[in-house]
């Protein structure tokens, strides 16, 4: 898994031209889910064995460790898009993250200011000209 890994890596850095924040990202991503594969199976994983009942499982872990939404969110798109890499470079012949059902993230609606709260920031403005 580490070759892939970085050869991912390698192609979001040079092919994408990805900024080092999201290449970082996804590094951070995908070593804590090899991680934890290897800590689940008492082994490392190959990316050729990996299934989506092991996708599953990694993400009910985080679940029921109290990780946001959002963050599972995260996860399982980083993990699609490696798994989606790994099936066009033909290192796999299956994506096991197809069948994946995505996280729900609620979206908290907007919050508007009143007319009162406009109008004290246009006078604060306007005193500061």
């Amino acid at each position: 898994m580490n070759e892939a890994i970085r050869l991912f890596l390698s192609f979001l850095g040079v092919d994408k031209a990805a900024s080092k924040n999201t290449v970082f990202a996804y590094c951070s991503d995908l070593r804590q889910f090899q991680s934890d594969l290897a800590n689940s199976l008492g082994r490392e994983a190959s990316v050729n064995e990996i299934d989506i009942t092991m996708i599953e499982a990694y993400l009910n872990r985080l679940r029921h460790r109290g990780f946001a939404p959002k963050t599972l969110a995260r996860r399982t798109a980083s993990l699609r898009v490696f798994f989606e890499f790994l099936r066009a470079e033909g290192v796999i012949r299956r994506n096991p993250t197809l069948k994946l059902k995505s996280v729900v993230v609620k979206q908290r609606p907007s919050r508007t200011l009143s007319l009162s709260q406009v109008e004290s920031l246009l006078d604060q403005a306007r005193k500061r000209q």
